[in-house]
């Protein structure tokens, strides 16, 4: 079931909010809005906003760059596998992720920082 672009956009802020610089944030959400409505133009009345999985393969890449935010979005729009391929790169290379509780209950994955050496620092 959708939710509409203001209840998203309320979801959606916690989670911005650790990720991106606080003078940032509100262009992040207005970018993932127009995302949304892009995914919707594209794959079908079904698809009413850009799927969590892709969604949070985009924000992994992105870390906390809006530039980076903007080109990514137009990328998974355009074809998400590109964008799936990269983030499983990175996950891959950055070993498991540190879950943290945010306000409004969501959840932040750290990814553990990688030492010179190649080993976790």
């Amino acid at each position: 079931m959708g939710v509409g672009s203001a209840h998203r956009r309320r979801e959606l802020r916690p989670r911005l909010a650790g990720l991106f610089p606080p003078e940032h944030v509100d262009a992040a959400l207005d970018l993932l809005l127009l995302a949304d409505m892009a995914w919707h133009d594209c794959y079908g009345p079904r698809d009413l906003e850009i799927p969590a999985p892709v969604l949070d393969d985009v924000l992994l890449l992105a870390k906390g760059d809006l530039t980076a935010l903007i080109r990514l979005s137009l990328q998974a729009v355009q074809d998400f596998r590109d964008v799936r391929v990269a983030a499983n790169a990175h996950r891959a290379e950055a070993g498991p992720a540190e879950p943290e509780e945010v306000p409004g209950g969501a959840r932040i994955l750290h990814l553990p920082k990688k030492a010179p050496d190649g080993g976790v620092a």
